[in-house]
């Protein structure tokens, strides 16, 4: 593009009508450089200014922000792909706001064709029978879900499903789970924790903590659930333990153990008392006797 005519009008653009610093914008045009021929007119106008700004009620250092995470969002057509996949996300009743916060977590969402994201709702909604407010809770806190095929989610699903019955309060308080890989990553984190807890107490961990098998394997999960068994506290402790920052976690583990320790003492003691011998009670003639503990002996007049 010659300077006057492309790159100059583009460039003003983007630092006065876009507020964004300088440097950004070089940032920006170095990461992709095909903004420099996009028309400022049928292009860069009605997205930036009216689509993400007038629309989506973003804020210009969102806009920035969103860009410089993927430009090639710049790339897809507006009417034809962004528009109708914005209104189907508002056919959910998700808000505006919303689905600009999708974006800011997951700027290639417009990466996914309509239909297949469609799918990927119909199957959340209507297979797997999750509330229409669920769909939308998963939808918004993890919008990478909708690159998910339907039936890499099936496999997930119903892997997780025979671990934990109560699936569906597992992925939608922590829908993140599933874009983990189920071979390299969450079987064996079942495999381990399965080496400490039953099969009821495991799904009981997963309902009441969905977040565990988000974390990471050797770095958190082994590690703490190791420390809490070599502590002999519960290792259904780890609802509890496994959110905590370390120095928090040790603090909490070494009250723990000392409490659990206590209460093992007093029960100990209490074992002690209730096993001693009933104490007999001697009557006033029976406790008499001579000052070197000689033995009591009873007689019996004789009667004439």
């Amino acid at each position: 593009a010659a300077v006057q005519t492309g790159l100059r009008p583009r460039a003003v653009f983007l630092v006065r009508e876009m507020d964004f610093p300088l440097d950004q914008v070089r940032k920006l045009c170095l990461a992709h450089p095909r903004i420099l021929k996009m028309s400022l007119d049928n292009n860069l106008r009605p997205k930036l200014i009216f689509f993400f700004i007038l629309t989506l009620h973003m804020q210009p250092q969102e806009v920035l922000k969103l860009l410089l995470k993927y430009p090639q969002i710049l790339d897809y057509n507006l009417e034809n792909h962004i528009r109708p996949m914005t209104r189907f996300f508002l056919s959910l009743d998700l808000s505006a706001h919303e689905i600009a916060r999708m974006l800011l977590k997951y700027p290639k969402l417009t990466t996914n064709a309509l239909p297949k994201i469609k799918r990927v709702v119909g199957y959340l909604r209507y297979q797997l029978g999750l509330e229409a407010a669920d769909v939308r809770r998963m939808l918004y806190q993890s919008p990478q879900v909708v690159g998910l095929t339907t039936t890499n989610l099936q496999g997930k699903v119903e892997y997780l499903e025979s671990v934990c019955p109560s699936i569906r309060k597992l992925i939608v308080g922590a829908p993140t789970v599933l874009h983990l890989s189920l071979d390299n990553n969450l079987r064996p984190k079942i495999d381990f924790l399965k080496q400490y807890l039953g099969d009821e107490e495991l799904s009981a961990v997963l309902e009441s903590l969905p977040p565990l098998l988000g974390y990471s394997l050797q770095n958190r999960i082994k590690p703490r659930v190791e420390a809490i068994v070599a502590a002999n506290v519960p290792v259904t402790a780890v609802t509890v333990a496994m959110p905590l920052a370390q120095a928090k976690f040790e603090g909490w583990l070494s009250r723990k153990a000392e409490k659990l320790a206590r209460l093992a003492e007093e029960n100990a003691k209490q074992i002690g008392v209730d096993d001693r011998p009933p104490k007999v009670e001697l009557s006033q003639q029976e406790e008499m006797g001579d000052s070197n503990g000689s033995r009591i002996k009873h007689w019996t007049r004789e009667r004439r």
